[in-house]
Order: structure tokens, then C-alpha cells, then sequence
């Protein structure tokens, strides 16, 4: 895991604190006094790799915080809402274009939940998610392309877009890949969205909404990891929804066996955000969150690729797999990279050529952060991660 605090104890005092001071600005209530003895570099650190640092600032503010921790979180939250207007402002111009010719889109993820918060700046946001069919992906392709934006990757329903290194589209034909779990849940989605009342394209149905982002925690909380930001859309979405037909959504969810991941997890946010009191179970997962981060873990991405499932254990067997596939990667990860593995996967002894010229050239740092990672881990952090996961409800397979 991508530890803040070597010490669990102490990370789980600044996770809770920092949860608190979130719960703050969503909930327009008084925060408390920093604990005493606090350390305002870790806990900018922290809010840093949460990305909620514009989330926290109205609740720390007024506080007695050293002159040059201030000044970077005054800076930080001044990028954030700087950052929130130029995205809105190409936002509308793109949305605007795919309208005028009539693409059908739906909204997805932060482009909507931004809204619930105190202010859209707030829901700190890396690229914007948008869903069309399968026939409009190559125009929105074009529409793209004609705007400046560069394809970056493209996989089997995803295409993603990146402009002046500070722009990020994703493009999906679906919201999720034919492994997921969850595909035909959203299958044919526009059957599940209706028109934006406050804007251009679809959103999803209440409902569904809510579905996709409990699915999307989950996906994010197995095989990644996650960190606050999509608590607090859970959190603030149900909040601004009191009325969502939970008949419906439990049935959904028990159809996916993900209804006590559910229930863990709406627990724990009404411990990180709301009034109910941590017991050992939240204490547990929390801390495992707060040291996963925003971008989660790529300490849990190796171990989804390496665990193995039978033997529950870090063998030297997997050990000795996850290194092939660092320099032999299977299709399905290069695919993103080289599009003709999609209509010819036997061209991939092809592309491990080209690709080891490349890093060997370009990437061998990368290559040896790889390494070290898998030296550096042990069959207890692999223990632990199934352990919280089991604690939390994730099915088990």
C-alpha cells in the first residue's frame, strides 16, 4: 500500500480528523479543534493525496496553522478553483459540439456529482466521463481530434483523450468492459438515463446513478483501491437524494452479491461523515482507505495480478509470474497501447520487441520501481488486504 504514516494507529488519528473536516464543509457544521501535537505538513500531505485539500480548506482556514502550510493550501485551493472554471468552460464548449451534432451522451461520475457539493470546484476531478454508442465513438473520435485532443489509449469500450497535458476525456461505447462483473447491469444505457434538466446529453436515472457509483467504489476497492473522494460522492449523493427507491437498489445489489459490501461501506461513511462512532470493523477498513489515497495503491493493483487465489498466499511461483509479465505483458494489457493486438493478437511477440526497445531506452526506471515493489512485498500486506477486503463484504470468488 502507498503508506502516509508507518505507524496504523497514527494514520487512522489524521484519516479521522480529515474525514471530520470534510464532513464539515459538506455539512456546513462548526469543525473541532485540531488535536493537539497535530503535524500540519503530514496532514497537508494527507488532504494532498486524498485530493480534497479545496474539500478541507473552509474548515481549517480560521485555524492557527503555521504561515507556509497556509500559504500552500491557500495556493492549492486557488489552483482548484481555477482548474473547476477552465474544465467547465471546455466542457461546455465539447458537450455543446457533440450536441449540435447530435451525439447522444450520458454524464458520468464527477461531471454530475460535482454539482452536490458546496461548490464544484470542491469535487476535485482528473478527466471527464462521458458514454455513447458504439457508432459514435469514431465521431466523437473526429469532434476530439479536431479540438487538439491526442488519443492516449484506447481499450475495448474506452477511448481516452488528453489536451495541453491538462484536459482528459474518456469516451466509453459502455460503462463497463465485457470481464466486468457489473456489464450487464448498464447494458444498453441510455435505456437507463433520461435528459439533463439542467444541461445538454443524458444522466442517469436516480437510481442508477447511485448504482454506478457503488459499483464503481467496488470495482475501484478490489482491485485498486480508493481513497475518501468516492466516499464523499456516495455520501453526498444519497444525501441530496433521500427519496431513491431502495427496494429497487438492495434487490439490484443482491442480484450482483455486493449487498453487504453495501452495507459496510454506507456504514463506514456515516463514520467518516455523518454521526455513528467507529467500531473495530470501520477503524479497520478506514485506515486501510486512508492509506490507499485518490489514486489507490499500486501495491494492490500488483497484488490482484499476483495473489494467488488458491493458496492465498505470495508464492515465489507468482512472484516469478508478475516478473515475465513485467517485460511480457499479456494482450490485454497492451492493447491500450498497440490497437492492432484488438484484430491480430498473434502480432504480440511483435510488440514486446518494440515495447522492449522502448523502455529500454525510455522506461527503466519504471521497470525497476516495478521490482522493487514486488521485493518489497511480503504475504502479510497480502493477509491484510484480503483480510479488510473479506471485513468490507467483497465477494469472494
Amino acid at each position: 500500500m502507498a503508506v502516509v504514516f508507518m505507524d496504523s494507529k497514527q494514520t487512522f488519528i489524521y484519516g479521522k480528523y480529515l474525514s471530520h473536516l470534510v464532513a464539515s464543509t459538506l455539512n456546513n457544521t462548526v469543525p473541532e479543534e485540531p488535536f493537539e501535537g497535530i503535524d500540519w505538513t503530514q496532514f497537508f500531505r494527507l488532504a494532498e493525496f486524498h485530493n480534497v485539500i479545496a474539500l478541507v480548506y473552509p474548515a481549517i482556514k480560521d485555524f492557527a496553522i503555521p504561515d507556509h502550510i497556509l500559504t500552500k493550501w491557500i495556493y492549492a485551493n486557488n489552483r482548484m478553483v481555477a482548474r473547476e472554471a477552465r474544465q467547465d468552460i471546455e466542457a461546455q464548449t465539447i458537450l455543446g459540439i457533440f450536441a449540435k451534432y447530435d451525439i447522444p451522451f450520458i454524464k458520468m461520475k464527477g461531471i454530475v456529482t460535482k454539482h452536490f457539493y458546496p461548490a464544484p470546484y470542491m469535487r476535485a476531478q482528473a478527466d471527464i466521463d462521458l458514454c455513447v454508442s458504439e457508432e459514435n465513438r469514431k465521431r466523437c473520435d473526429s469532434i476530439l481530434e479536431n479540438l487538439g485532443y491526442k488519443l492516449f489509449a484506447s481499450i475495448e469500450n474506452t477511448d481516452e483523450y488528453m489536451k495541453d497535458n491538462f484536459f482528459y476525456y474518456e469516451i466509453h461505447s459502455s460503462v463497463y468492459d465485457s470481464n466486468s462483473d457489473f456489464r450487464s447491469l448498464f447494458a444498453d444505457p441510455f435505456s437507463k438515463a433520461v435528459k439533463d434538466k439542467n444541461g445538454v446529453g443524458y444522466v442517469f436515472t436516480d437510481e442508477y446513478f447511485f448504482l454506478h457509483l457503488i459499483t464503481h467504489l467496488y470495482k475501484h476497492f478490489v482491485f485498486e483501491g480508493c481513497g475518501l473522494r468516492l466516499f464523499c460522492d456516495l455520501y453526498i449523493y444519497r444525501k441530496a437524494h433521500p427519496n431513491l427507491d431502495m427496494d429497487f437498489i438492495y434487490n439490484t445489489l443482491s442480484d450482483y452479491e455486493i449487498t453487504e459490501f453495501y452495507n459496510s461501506i454506507t456504514e463506514l461513511t456515516e463514520c467518516l461523515f455523518g454521526d455513528k462512532d467507529f467500531d473495530q470493523k470501520s477503524t479497520d477498513i478506514a485506515t486501510y482507505i486512508f492509506n490507499c489515497g485518490d489514486h489507490g495503491s499500486d501495491t494492490i493493483r500488483r497484488l490482484t495480478n499476483i495473489t494467488n487465489d488458491k493458496e492465498k498466499s505470495f508464492s515465489m511461483k507468482n512472484k516469478l509470474k508478475f516478473r515475465l509479465q513485467i517485460y511480457f505483458p499479456p494482450a490485454y494489457t497492451l492493447k491500450n497501447r498497440y490497437r492492432i493486438l484488438e484484430k491480430a493478437p498473434v502480432l504480440l511477440p511483435f510488440c514486446w520487441i518494440v515495447r522492449g526497445f522502448s523502455t529500454l531506452f525510455f522506461k527503466r526506471s519504471a521497470i525497476k520501481e516495478q521490482q522493487k515493489i514486488i521485493g518489497t512485498l511480503n504475504s502479510e500486506e497480502i493477509l491484510e488486504a484480503q483480510r479488510i477486503q473479506k471485513l468490507a463484504g467483497v465477494k469472494q470468488k
